[in-house]
């Protein structure tokens, strides 16, 4: 299926249906568009299901081998591949079509960074893919070389929290591409240690994580905010400093959207609704709190605040408070006026 996420072509969906692990999963866009559209359609493989019942579907595995020209395929976008009720069995059916697909570049991304590491470190892995590849398609290979050259396997880490505990586990995964997805974006994210291949410890105070090689780095970064009625702010401080953390270190990075809120600029970027001006959101950098507000001035100025933002002794917001809009969408992706759309090395 054709896909408008921005950094791929075509989605994948083996399995369907997930479970919340994180903050990140609180507004989470497949489930409500399962929970608004899909379960209510008998066309779709969610009909009559809830979100959280999790299906593998041996009748989508061969898909992709339709396809014959190249493209970038994310798998299981409405879905984790390692969440817990999918069996490493079914796993390995999924690369094995990877494996028979070579002319694609497929995208695994997940939550459950602990569950793929069990998977992917575990001695002898390719042996039950070319199995499942000769009980599959009648295909008998002696070998298989691993980590499969046309997979690449990320993390999502919306904060500093999920980043910590995610990203060490990523970079101890044989891959070909290893890439993190800081999305929706709900709190600053220092990856520094896992961009920079050489690393100074006296700057920025590094410790060693177990297990992990220093050759071993990141080598792509996704950010954006988030969507969807209820979507929290991402302050504009936040994909400024990975934007920045990305070039030191000469990784690409992509800023997929910002998603339902934009920095302010000016009232004439906004709507009003009725006598009153439409609601805009507050988002403090520094605790990642965030609220409701209404400008009141052209110059930014604003009151009716809901959340209680911090103030100074003059009982002004925060310099670490910023105002955020909802208006055109053709800037959801532009940060400080230039789009970030770059791509690990071979795109």
């Amino acid at each position: 299926m054709k896909s408008k996420i921005e950094w791929t072509d075509s989605t994948w969906s083996p399995v369907t249906g997930c479970t919340p692990i994180s903050t990140g999963c609180q507004n989470c866009y497949a489930k409500r568009e399962v929970e608004s559209r899909w379960s209510k359609n008998p066309k779709s493989v969610f009909f009559g299901r809830e979100f959280s019942d999790v299906q593998c579907h041996e009748s989508e595995l061969s898909r992709p081998l339709h396809w014959k020209k190249p493209r970038k395929i994310f798998v299981c976008p409405r879905a984790d591949l390692f969440h817990p009720d999918v069996p490493f069995e079914f796993i390995d059916h999924v690369f094995a079509v990877v494996a028979l697909a070579p002319q694609h570049t497929f995208q695994v991304l997940t939550k459950r960074a602990d569950r793929m590491h069990e998977y992917l470190t575990s001695k002898n892995r390719h042996d039950p893919i070319i199995d499942a590849m000769n009980a599959m398609f009648n295909i008998r290979a002696a070998a298989l070389k691993w980590p499969l050259p046309n997979i690449w396997f990320g993390i999502t880490a919306e904060n500093q929290q999920a980043a910590d505990s995610r990203i060490h586990l990523l970079l101890q995964c044989p891959a070909a591409v290893h890439f993190v997805s800081v999305e929706p974006m709900v709190g600053a994210v220092d990856i520094r240690r896992h961009l920079l291949s050489t690393y100074d410890k006296a700057a920025h105070d590094f410790q060693m994580l177990p297990g992990l090689d220093r050759t071993d780095k990141l080598d792509w970064v996704i950010c954006g905010g988030e969507s969807g009625s209820r979507a929290r702010p991402m302050h504009p401080d936040w994909p400024r400093s990975l934007r920045d953390q990305c070039d030191e270190a000469g990784v690409p990075f992509m800023l997929k959207q910002w998603g339902k809120w934009k920095p302010y600029v000016n009232e004439s970027h906004y709507t009003h609704c009725g006598d009153e001006k439409q609601p805009h959101a507050w988002v403090d950098s520094e605790t990642g709190d965030s609220g409701l507000c209404w400008i009141v001035d052209d110059d930014g100025s604003w009151s009716n605040h809901t959340g209680n933002p911090r103030c100074d002794a003059e009982g002004n917001a925060a310099s670490t408070v910023a105002v955020m809009g909802n208006w055109a969408r053709e800037a959801d992706r532009l940060l400080d006026l230039v789009l970030h759309d770059e791509y690990p090395k071979g795109e």
